[in-house]
C-alpha cells in the first residue's frame, strides 16, 4: 500500500507507459526504472495495455536487479494482452483471472501490491457496473494473498461513484483532473473519498505535456495540441512559478499532493533523464506563497 504521508518522492509513482515505446530499448527501459528506484522511488505502476504487454515484461526485467519486498507494485485489468498478443477487453472472473496470471508471468513475481480495474482503451464509454464486474474475482485474488489493494484507474470519476459509495474500492487512480489546469475533481470528488477512507492517486499531473515541456509550440494538452486559452493559461501559471524560483514541472508534481485525499502522484518518463528530472521535482522545496499566488491568479482569470 502507498503511505498518506512523507515527502514529495516517498509518495510518486513511476509510470511506465513512456517505457513501453519501440523508441525505448529493453536497457533503456531497465536502467530508467533502475536509476528510479535507487533515487528512492519505489512505486511503479504498469499495465498490459501499454505495448501490449512491453511495459510489464520490462518491469519484469528490472526487478530481478531490484529488491521487490521493497517495491509497491501495480497493473491493471481490463484491456488483457494474451499470451499470443492479441488485445481482449474482459471484467468478468475468467477475464480478471487470465490477465492477473500473464501479468504475474511477465512481471516475474507471484503478488501485486495494487490492481487497478482500468477503463476500457477503445474510446467507449465504459458503465459502473462493467467496473464493478471485477471486483470479486479481485477480492478473491486478495483473500489469497495474490493482490494487495483494489483500485481502479480512470479518466472520469462519475463512472466510480457507485463503486465508492458502495465500499467496493481501497483506491482510485485519477488521470487528469487533479493539477494546475484542471482542479474539478478537488471540489466533490475528494471529499467523497475521504469520507469513505478511499485514497486517490493523482494521475496526469503534466496534463500529458504542457506541464512539463512549458507553453511551446506544439505542446500538447489532454493529448492533442493545446489550445491558445491554455497556452496563455500555462504562461500565466509558470510566469508565477518563476517568480518564486520554482519551475513548472516542479508545482506541476508538488500541487497534487497538497490537495486532502490525495496520497500519491504518478507520473511517467521515458529515459534515465526523465526519471532524475522528477527526482529533482519531487525533492525542490516549494514555497507556501507559491500556492497563495496560483490561487489568486485563478481567482482573478
Amino acid at each position: 500500500m502507498i503511505a498518506s504521508s512523507g515527502t514529495p518522492l516517498d509518495r510518486l509513482l513511476l509510470g511506465t507507459a513512456p517505457l513501453a515505446g519501440d523508441e525505448v530499448s529493453d536497457d533503456e527501459a531497465v536502467a530508467a526504472i533502475r536509476t528510479a528506484v535507487e533515487a528512492g522511488i519505489t512505486r511503479i505502476d504498469t499495465a498490459p495495455l501499454y505495448g501490449y504487454g512491453t511495459a510489464e515484461r520490462r518491469v519484469g526485467m528490472a526487478l530481478t536487479e531490484l529488491p521487490r519486498d521493497e517495491i509497491v507494485l501495480s497493473t491493471k485489468v481490463g484491456n488483457r494482452v494474451t499470451v499470443d498478443g492479441e488485445l481482449v477487453f474482459g471484467f468478468d472472473r475468467d477475464g480478471v483471472l487470465a490477465s492477473i496470471e500473464e501479468s504475474l508471468a511477465r512481471l516475474g513475481t507471484d503478488r501485486l501490491d495494487i490492481v487497478h480495474i482500468h477503463e476500457r482503451q477503445n474510446h467507449t464509454v465504459m458503465t459502473p457496473a462493467e467496473l464493478a464486474a471485477a471486483v470479486p474475482a479481485l477480492r478473491e485474488l486478495q483473500e489469497q494473498g495474490v493482490v494487495g489493494a483494489v483500485s481502479v484507474g480512470v479518466n472520469r470519476w462519475d463512472i466510480v461513484v457507485d463503486l465508492i459509495r458502495d465500499g467496493q474500492l481501497d483506491l482510485v487512480m485519477l488521470a487528469g483532473h487533479l493539477n494546475l489546469l484542471d482542479r474539478t475533481a478537488a471540489e466533490d470528488f475528494l471529499p467523497m473519498c475521504r469520507d469513505r477512507g478511499v485514497g486517490v492517486i493523482a494521475a496526469g499531473v503534466y496534463a500529458t505535456g504542457i506541464l512539463a515541456t512549458g507553453p511551446v509550440p506544439g505542446a500538447t494538452y489532454r493529448y492533442r495540441e493545446a489550445s491558445a486559452e491554455i497556452v496563455a493559461q500555462t504562461r500565466r501559471i509558470a510566469e508565477t512559478c518563476a517568480d518564486f524560483g520554482v519551475g513548472l514541472s516542479t508545482a506541476a508534481l508538488h500541487f497534487p499532493l497538497r490537495l486532502p485525499g490525495v496520497i500519491a502522484v504518478a507520473a511517467g518518463a521515458r529515459s534515465t533523464a526523465e526519471v532524475t528530472r522528477m527526482v529533482e521535482d519531487a525533492s525542490h522545496h516549494v514555497p507556501e506563497e507559491l500556492w497563495s499566488a496560483l490561487e489568486a491568479d485563478q481567482d482573478a482569470t
